[in-house]
């Protein structure tokens, strides 16, 4: 039987390239019999400048959850579940129990490196995901099912190929504690762009990630062989370590298998604003020996990398 899907989406309105949804994610899994469920939470951030394509991309938030989006994945033979787009973002309490500098390192709320905005903003997206996946579980439990993978997205995602086409040499039914992620930029652990959950990595680690950044000190006494200033350098490190102690497997599967990179608005040579990849997310090592894309894909792919940023 086919799986069947939720997908979480945290980040900011403004920055939502969501043109590649329907069309990359949602329809090469349903043309396999999934059945897919998006959730997702914006933050309507006014001054927030980015190149955009085109206005038409980012009307009034009313008019694009209700119309654009929802017609477009539902088009795509998906189903938008929960849709909020919200005028704060997360409050993040700043009442830590000890320093976090011990389980997040440059990365921590707390620390006075110019990293700390970064692990602040980490921390924001899986209160966002945790508030997602409540929602998920609030709607399986309504719908009598389960979700057999969740994934976690951010916003500003583009899909480098369609999502799904090798699905079978990553997912296994049988291992429903098992989470995924890139191998792409893992700063020596987990890539904390994009990751896939089984229905019991997800119901394990979404509710519990932040628990343990209030709660560094004691986290760190009580495993001080995970959470040490050794093991947990910066965000994705912590993030490994999280999961060795809840007990999950860690799959790393290649870039192809799930195939997201940040994206961001160029003018190419002709002087027209179209999409390329982040070239300080994307690396030719991600994807360059990735069996998975052909050469002609690797080449297409090489021509949309950004020249800018």
């Amino acid at each position: 039987m086919a799986p069947k899907f939720a997908f979480l989406i945290c980040g900011i309105f403004q920055r939502f390239f969501w043109k590649d949804i329907p069309l990359n994610l949602v329809k090469p899994l349903t043309e396999k019999g999934s059945t897919v469920h998006i959730y997702y939470s914006l933050v309507n951030v006014s001054t927030f400048h980015v190149n955009i394509g085109s206005k038409e991309d980012y009307k009034d938030s009313a008019h694009f959850h209700e119309t654009v989006f929802e017609k477009s994945v539902e088009i795509a033979e998906g189903h938008v579940k929960f849709a909020e787009i919200r005028q704060k973002d997360f409050e993040i309490s700043d009442d830590f129990s000890g320093s976090t500098n011990d389980i997040m390192g440059m990365y921590s709320p707390t620390a006075s490196s110019r990293a700390a905005k970064d692990g602040l903003n980490v921390i924001k997206r899986f209160e966002c995901a945790t508030h997602l996946y409540n929602m998920a579980v609030k709607n399986m439990k309504a719908e009598g099912q389960d979700y057999d993978v969740v994934g976690l997205l951010r916003e500003d995602m583009g899909y480098t190929k369609p999502f799904g086409h090798d699905m079978a040499k990553w997912y296994d039914a049988n291992t429903p504690n098992s989470m995924y992620t890139r191998d792409c930029k893992r700063y020596s652990a987990l890539s904390d762009k994009a990751f896939l959950f089984g229905k019991d990595a997800a119901r394990k680690f979404l509710p519990q990630v932040n628990k343990y950044i209030y709660n560094a000190k004691a986290i760190k006494e009580e495993r001080p062989d995970l959470f040490g200033s050794y093991h947990t350098k910066n965000a994705e490190q912590y993030l490994q370590q999280l999961a060795k102690y809840l007990e999950i497997k860690v799959c790393i599967i290649p870039f192809s298998q799930l195939p997201v990179s940040d994206v961001v608005y160029e003018p190419d040579e002709g002087g027209e604003m179209s999409l390329c990849f982040k070239k300080q997310y994307i690396e030719r090592g991600c994807f360059y020996k990735d069996r998975g894309f052909n050469i002609d894909e690797k080449t297409e792919l090489l021509k949309k990398i950004c020249k800018h940023h």
